[in-house]
């Protein structure tokens, strides 16, 4: 009688297990190792690929953006990163809880940014590589306003990707990219400089610091997206005027 019970118990257990009892167990996105930070006169940071992850579910990298008053960055971006982490495994909702949003890298309303921002081809993505981006063109004193902030692949065969906004401005430029009402699509180096208050939506002051974050994502049978916990890349202050 004991043992049939016993076996009773293992078979459930099995069952339960190998069918889920209607719990699904999806496979689990490394975030990428950041091995160089921006911030502190520092402009380069250095993303390095999650190789570990199943290439078959790995599909590439999300990057999203906040801008802060310089005057109270560390205060308030340290809040928002002890916020994000409340969570055991945040993902990209911990980030839009605390105002980030995320980077686009097609300047155009009428085809957004599909998801990931910046893929990586399936023969790449168990490899060792890093993805530099550089912010010396945000950096605070930079006279190349309209320079594009771009992702920029080291040791791999991948062009560089520009990453733009997509915010509310009440008075876009001519050079600024119109899409339904008032939305826009900016370069992070885009600012009304002429007018005594900034305009976009996205912009506090005009002395501020951008920070930012990365995260892998996966797509599992082709239904369940999968997201890594975020990754800081530091920040930078810019438009210092």
């Amino acid at each position: 009688m004991i043992k049939t019970k016993i076996k009773y118990i293992l078979t459930f257990a099995a069952v339960m297990v190998f069918s889920g009892c209607g719990l699904y167990s999806y496979p689990y996105i490394e975030a990428p190792n950041v091995s160089k930070v921006v911030g502190g006169g520092v402009t380069e940071c250095i993303i390095e690929n999650a190789s570990g992850n199943d290439p078959e579910v790995f599909r590439g990298y999300e990057i999203y953006y906040k801008f802060y008053d310089q005057n109270k960055r560390l205060a308030e971006q340290r809040d928002d990163h002890n916020a994000i982490f409340a969570k055991e495994e945040p993902d990209y909702t911990a980030l839009l809880a605390v105002g980030y949003k995320r980077c686009r890298v097609i300047k155009n309303m009428k085809k957004d940014t599909t998801v990931p921002m910046i893929p990586i081809p399936s023969g790449f993505r168990e490899d060792d590589f890093n993805i530099t981006i550089d912010f010396k063109t945000l950096a605070s004193g930079s006279n190349d306003e309209h320079a594009e902030l771009l992702a920029e692949f080291k040791t791999m065969p991948i062009e560089s990707i520009p990453l733009y906004r997509c915010i509310e401005d009440t008075k876009p430029e001519s050079w600024e990219t119109p899409g339904d009402i008032n939305n826009v699509y900016k370069d992070f180096n885009s600012i009304d400089l002429e007018y005594e208050e900034c305009h976009d939506s996205d912009l506090p002051t005009k002395e501020v610091s951008v920070s930012m974050y990365i995260l892998s994502y996966g797509l599992y049978d082709n239904v369940y997206n999968l997201y890594s916990k975020p990754v800081w890349l530091g920040y930078v202050n810019c438009w210092n005027y």
